[in-house]
């Protein structure tokens, strides 16, 4: 299983790539980096939360978005599972407008 790292300096690109727009992206603060295991593809997911909905947005330098899922952590699998973009970008913005 991979680990968690809190670099000094944050990585935006992947947010950047993302949310085009400066103003909905200063929205957003850095939480840190999983890395996964070598032998899940050694990938790096940017860990995001959004300040006033408290939801992630976990993205990988090529624009592919996770969720987290405790159903692989507890099986000491990989906890970020891939997920189409639309629907990560679409549950974040869509909250609070229902």
């Amino acid at each position: 299983m991979g680990q968690i790292e809190f670099p000094s300096e944050p990585n935006w690109q992947p947010l950047q790539l993302l949310v085009p727009d400066e103003e909905i992206r200063s929205q957003f603060m850095f939480m840190g980096t999983y890395l996964t295991a070598e032998d899940e593809g050694a990938a790096r997911i940017e860990l995001y939360k959004h300040q006033s909905s408290r939801l992630y947005l976990n993205a990988d330098a090529e624009g592919n978005c996770y969720v987290y899922d405790e159903a692989n952590a507890a099986r000491g699998e990989n906890p970020y599972r891939k997920i189409i973009r639309r629907d990560s970008l679409g549950r974040l913005f869509a909250f609070g407008q229902g």
